[in-house]
């Protein structure tokens, strides 16, 4: 079952979207909603691959700030942070950098518009994945080795 959190995250979205749903027309393509961008030729795949590759590198962070051991643990919240803010200036303009499903899920209730929310869990879920296999057998456990 997903984490408790994570009705937490949907249950705010939900709320959050409601209040701009006075938006309308503009606010179904903007944000998470309107799927891959023109910029990317409005590619399911491009679209797909974005969301993936943003979240690698989103958990490849936190695994290397918050997760591995000979981390400093004083900087992780920065870094963390910093990335997320580095990955929104590149993806809002192509895919609208959703990497966390149920931050695109409010939007999606309060605008009707669910055609590529699909895009938006399963990317995300496949990039992180990637990432925990990656970082977890290779930098973490090897480091636990070593320590």
């Amino acid at each position: 079952p997903p984490p408790p959190h994570f009705f937490f995250h949907a249950d705010h979205g939900i709320r959050d979207a409601q209040e701009s749903r006075g938006l309308g027309d503009v606010y179904k393509r903007q944000g998470t909603q309107g799927g891959p961008s023109e910029l990317l030729n409005n590619s399911v795949m491009s679209g797909f691959m974005v969301e993936a590759i943003l979240t690698f590198f989103l958990v490849v962070v936190i695994f290397m700030t918050a997760v591995h051991k000979n981390a400093p643990k004083s900087v992780y919240g920065a870094a963390i942070g910093g990335m997320v803010f580095l990955l929104h200036i590149v993806g809002v303009p192509l895919t609208g950098a959703s990497m966390n499903p149920a931050r695109t899920f409010g939007p999606a209730v309060a605008s009707g518009a669910w055609e590529f929310q699909w895009l938006y869990w399963v990317a995300p879920i496949v990039g992180g994945i990637i990432a925990g296999v990656i970082m977890n057998y290779v930098f973490v456990n090897k480091a636990e080795k070593e320590a």
